[in-house]
């Protein structure tokens, strides 16, 4: 019989667990969109889970054809002794998507972008840097070089990727919330991001100081990358030139940003519903 039930905050999916008795020679999980079952063979109605003999509890997770808001009405059935008949009463559930997942953390380039920016800013109003515009640009994109003015700095994502993962890709407990009667919900793990930082500039000695004020930068702001949630930072960078690809040489310094991070998604998942167990003794 159908022991609990709920909805998952992912929506468009509905959770249950089955208690097989140990008579049971074959069973089966119906679902329809009201209580009008006829029995396991029901031709109107959809075979979510089958199996052959019992004893335990089995999980179904139903995630086909369900719509958010729409109450699926579910049926258990079991064969014994060669009867079938339903093990308890049709339970409902309706899917919903309970809540919008919220991020931890920023996105490390916009991050990475943003403090450059205004440290980058910084550096030109001590006059440790020039710039046409009074400011260095620094973009999300290689730059189109005869579009725009030299030096310039562009950041982008190069890689991010699960490297530390939990049992049940579980990092936070499940809190509860009696006022709501939900449950907040935390599932991911610790990510690595690894961001590429570019200096694009026309002549050496502009690289050579644009490179040092970038490095600068980004030391002065281990503690706002830190209080961020950007963990064990780690910085190389090396230089690089192009002679060709464009109508005049474009020197560059290329560094690697990358930074441990937890990527976590917060969903409030309604309470389960535990169905009546009738224990015969």
């Amino acid at each position: 019989m159908i022991i609990f039930s709920h909805a998952p905050p992912c929506g468009n999916a509905v959770a249950l667990s089955l208690s097989l008795s140990s008579a049971v020679a074959q069973w089966r999980l119906l679902r329809r969109a009201d209580t009008d079952f006829v029995g396991a063979d029901d031709d109107t109605a959809r075979v979510i889970a089958a199996g052959f003999g019992g004893g335990g509890y089995f999980p179904v997770l139903d995630f086909t054809g369900l719509s958010n808001g729409a109450p699926a009405w579910y049926c258990h059935y079991e064969r014994i002794n060669g009867i079938w008949a339903a093990s308890g009463d049709p339970v409902a559930v309706t899917p919903a998507y309970v809540a919008e997942p919220l991020y931890t953390n920023p996105d490390l380039p916009e991050l990475v972008r943003e403090r450059l920016g205004l440290g980058l800013q910084a550096e030109v109003l001590a006059n440790r840097l020039r710039h046409d515009a009074g400011a260095i640009p620094v973009l999300c994109a290689h730059p189109l070089i005869e579009s725009v003015r030299m030096p310039v700095v562009t950041v982008i994502l190069q890689e991010r990727r699960a490297e530390v993962r939990g049992i049940g890709e579980t990092v936070i407990p499940d809190v509860f919330d009696a006022s709501g009667d939900y449950w907040s919900m935390f599932e991911g793990w610790l990510d690595r991001s690894t961001v590429q930082i570019g200096v694009w500039a026309l002549n050496h000695d502009d690289r050579l100081r644009l490179r040092n004020a970038v490095q600068r930068v980004l030391l002065l702001n281990l503690p706002i990358f830190d209080a961020a949630g950007f963990l064990t930072p780690d910085l190389s960078d090396s230089d690089t030139q192009d002679f060709e690809s464009f109508n005049a040489p474009v020197y560059q310094s290329v560094f690697t940003l990358s930074c441990l991070h937890p990527a976590l998604v917060r969903a409030q998942a309604s309470v389960l519903h535990f169905n009546e167990v009738l224990i015969n003794g």
